[in-house]
């Protein structure tokens, strides 16, 4: 399912920002309650870590405290439209200060044909000397977690003129779809274990990242 909806999402990229501007769409309301709401689950299970700074509409901005390198995220919605259904993926967006001297990107690729049975980083571009990061991003300790947190894509790039990592991810927990027939809208909840495990995953990376 995530490999599926992973292609699907990279085909609707290109009429999504069109749908993403019309602030005013009552099914974006519903959806922007239900991101408060998911925002309010991952806050109650990081108590003391996770804080909302700023509340914008499909889209939050979290500071977070004592998570090492971890700083700030944003927490979003990424719509995509499918026959008689509206899907909004939770989409989390990060930036980790570093120096290198080349851009580098990774993208996250599943194994499997019928249904998810690994996942791997692979190297799209960058050069040799990045081989060790991508050694330390397929640790099952990583690609574990990704396939258990129901990730539909991760990239990782590093942006040379503002010399920082960004990571960007979108994930099927947390994500909320409104169908027609019969009509309703329903939310995917993280657990409590979900949401750390998830900040332990955004750790591991920026870990796997940063050459200490």
């Amino acid at each position: 399912m995530g490999i599926s909806r992973n292609l699907n999402a990279k085909l609707l990229r290109p009429f999504n920002a069109k749908n993403m501007d019309n602030a005013q769409h009552i099914l974006n309301k519903k959806a922007n309650a239900k991101l408060t709401y998911v925002a309010g689950v991952f806050g109650s299970a990081l108590k003391g870590y996770w804080e909302v700074v700023e509340d914008g509409f499909l889209y939050k901005r979290i500071a977070l405290a004592n998570l090492g390198n971890l700083k700030e995220l944003k927490l979003s919605y990424y719509l995509q439209n499918r026959f008689f259904a509206r899907i909004y993926d939770l989409k989390f967006d990060f930036e980790i200060p570093d120096f290198r001297e080349e851009e580098v990107k990774f993208q996250l690729a599943y194994t499997g044909v019928t249904q998810v049975t690994g996942a791997k980083f692979n190297l799209l571009s960058g050069g040799d000397q990045d081989l060790e990061i991508l050694k330390r991003l397929n640790t099952a300790l990583i690609t574990d977690r990704l396939v258990k947190l129901d990730f539909l894509d991760f990239s990782i790039g590093y942006n040379l003129k503002e010399q920082k990592w960004q990571v960007s991810a979108d994930s099927i927990i947390g994500s909320a779809t409104w169908n027609m027939l019969p009509p309703m809208f329903q939310v995917i909840k993280p657990t409590d274990k979900e949401c750390i495990l998830m900040m332990e995953l955004f750790q591991l990376i920026i870990d796997a990242l940063i050459i200490q």
